[in-house]
């Protein structure tokens, strides 16, 4: 599935973190600090997850990068 990346300006200082809206989560049955490959063009990495209550902060169809990842 295609999400839109929103860059959360954040460095976690070592780990690959991702975070997911709550109910893209729900949908794709996924919980926290479960790992998932990010691709891009010929480029992969496999992240964790974090999930954000949030709906402001990352919404539905968006996935939010770490420096790390990005």
């Amino acid at each position: 599935m295609k999400l839109k990346i929103k860059d959360v300006d954040l460095s976690t200082g070592g780990p690959l973190i991702v975070i997911l809206n709550e109910e893209d989560a729900r949908e794709f049955d996924l919980h926290a600090l479960d790992r998932i490959v990010i691709k891009k063009r010929k480029k992969e990495v496999i992240t964790s997850i974090n999930i954000s209550e949030d709906k402001k902060s990352i919404k539905r169809g968006e996935i939010g990068l770490f420096e790390e990842v990005l």
